[in-house]
């Protein structure tokens, strides 16, 4: 059996045997008795008993010889201007019966040897064996030694096992590049040279040959350092003209400048899709400084140091720019940045004007660095009912002529109020202790705020009573001491009572005789004595106010005399 393909053959791979077919072993046996001829009786067989039929004796397992014409082992050969490639250098050789189990009856790896390295038979012999008969034949051919390497070629057959071991049938094996791919993002430095070739390295192009299938062709080239595909330079393009990016060779090409080449691959008159080649240069950036942080609307410097930079083509230097563009802020072209009004990380980019596949990314926080504060610390207590308190707003880190004021503002509600220059005023209704909250937001980042709580409550600290020319003191150990139906006038002072506020006292009688006036505090004693007169003393500015006491004694005397 052979297994055509294409008029063009890669691989032309040719397992041939003969085979002699040996007949089966068989035996047989039958019997029976009788007598001599004067023994005057004749035994006859017993009615209905079969003569038993031989059963053929089978084969006996043998070592199956397997022939193989190796095709002539070349790495490139020239026929009529169509390359041709050299066969695979291992096969791996399977017999399965179906009637069998398991169904593989043999499975033997065997080797090209240098013997036969030009091409022509060799005969293998399995070290198992098999039983003489009609097989399934696989073959699959790999370009390495030991069934190792790429698959290229396989062969299936009927074929048969004779008992000499000989295994009778004739295959061949092969396939046809119908393509040829140029992986993408393949590159070459300068005056780096790579050769085209169908294995990886480092030193390479890699094309890679394909068959009908898709399937990568295996090329066996270990005989020569020469490839079977020829490269084409279809395009050139170098970032520093009129030098080249690259000079081609016919199966390789040599880095000369920044840029790209395009190439085709072509082998056996199949003729890759263009692909391009970078050309990289040597060229390092050293961009300084690495990771820095600047405040809004702010300048900062960058450096770069470049080495390996080809001075004589005009080249030399690199490109600012800042990679998310405008809205981030700007970078001159001595590499000046310029925050905006905008927080984030931003990046810079520097990039080689001798080779622009060379940059360097340097991130770049943009904070404000805006801080406000408040004057005075510690906040005094404010009084209420009207109490005012100056407040004073400092704003730093605001860039030299933009705004370093701020905004005031009352955040509490019914707590007071707040004027443009930063006084503060309770609210003149509420006698009764509680905080304000203000706020201080700067004009120019108004994301920068300074908050400060106000305590609001009564300012004054004590109430005293004098009673101008009565004797005593007001304690109850020390009465005031006044005459039945006299007069006196009782004052009352708020100890540390703002100014502009209600310095009144409400009066009332708690026990004891006589009278006062509420607002005016003008006392009237009875007309009979009293031991003891108990008067409370209230500040109309902070009722809650803890009031004062004071004890008056009323005496015998002169009736109707004023003590003034």
């Amino acid at each position: 059996m052979r297994l055509p393909t294409g008029f063009r053959w890669l691989y032309p791979l040719t397992l041939a045997v003969a085979v002699i077919a040996s007949p089966l072993l068989s035996a047989g046996c039958g019997g029976g008795s009788s007598s001599s001829p004067g023994g005057g009786s004749i035994s006859t067989p017993t009615p209905g008993t079969p003569t038993p039929t031989p059963t053929p004796t089978p084969s006996a397992p043998v070592n199956v010889k397997t022939t193989i014409i190796w095709a002539n082992r070349v790495s490139r050969q020239q026929t009529n201007g169509v390359t041709s490639v050299a066969s695979a250098v291992s096969a791996v050789v399977s017999l399965t019966n179906a009637n069998q189990n398991p169904s593989t009856a043999l499975t033997q790896t065997v080797n090209r040897t240098a013997d036969v390295d030009t091409g022509g038979s060799k005969t293998y012999l399995s070290t198992s064996k098999v039983t003489p008969g009609a097989y399934a034949l696989d073959v699959k051919f790999y370009s390495d030694y030991d069934g190792k390497g790429t698959l290229v070629g396989t062969a299936g057959a009927s074929a048969s096992v004779g008992s000499d071991g000989n295994l009778n049938a004739t295959v061949a094996a092969v396939a046809k590049i119908q393509k040829v791919t140029i992986p993408a993002e393949q590159s070459i430095t300068i005056d780096q040279t790579k050769r085209l070739s169908n294995v990886p390295g480092d030193d390479v192009i890699l094309y890679e040959p394909r068959d009908e299938k898709n399937n990568i062709v295996a090329l066996d080239t270990s005989n020569n350092t020469s490839t079977p595909a020829t490269l084409k330079l279809v395009s050139d393009t170098s970032t520093v003209p009129p030098s080249p990016a690259v000079t081609a060779q016919s199966t390789s090409i040599t880095g000369k400048a920044p840029g790209s080449a395009v190439i085709t691959a072509s082998i056996d008159g199949a003729v890759s899709a263009s692909a391009t080649i970078t050309v990289r240069s040597k060229v390092t950036l050293d961009v300084t400084p690495k990771n820095p942080t600047v405040s809004i609307e702010s300048q900062i410097p960058f450096k770069v140091d470049i080495k390996n930079d080809n001075a004589g083509t005009g080249a030399k230097g690199v490109i600012w720019s800042v990679a998310e563009g405008a809205s981030a802020g700007s970078i001159d072209a001595n590499g000046v940045f310029t925050s905006l009004q905008r927080e984030g990380t931003f990046t810079v980019v520097a990039t080689s004007n001798y080779d622009p596949l060379v940059s360097v990314r340097v991130p770049v926080i943009v904070t404000s660095q805006v801080a406000v504060s408040v004057l005075p610390t510690p906040i005094p207590k404010v009084s209420f009912k009207g109490g005012t308190l100056q407040l004073t707003a400092k704003v730093s880190n605001v860039p030299d002529g933009k705004d370093d004021g701020v905004t005031w503002q009352v955040t509490s509600a019914n707590s007071g109020s707040i004027n443009d220059a930063g006084l503060f005023t309770s609210n003149p209704t509420r006698a009764e202790s509680y905080n304000a909250t203000v706020v201080a937001t700067s004009k120019y980042d108004t994301r920068k705020k300074a908050t400060v709580t106000i305590p609001v409550g009564s300012a004054i600290t004590g109430i005293t009573v004098t009673a101008p020319g009565a004797p005593g003191d007001g304690t109850e150990a020390n009465p005031y001491r006044l005459p039945i139906n006299a007069q006196r006038q009782f004052t009352g002072t708020l100890v540390n009572l703002p100014a502009g506020q209600d310095a009144g006292i409400k009066w009332t009688i708690i026990s004891g005789g006589g009278s006062i006036t509420p607002d005016g505090g003008l006392y009237s004693a009875p007309g009979t004595a009293q031991d003891q007169v108990k008067i409370r003393a209230t500040s109309n500015y902070d009722p809650a106010f803890p009031p004062t006491i004071i004890f008056v004694k009323v005496e015998s005397g002169s009736a109707g005399i004023t003590v003034n």
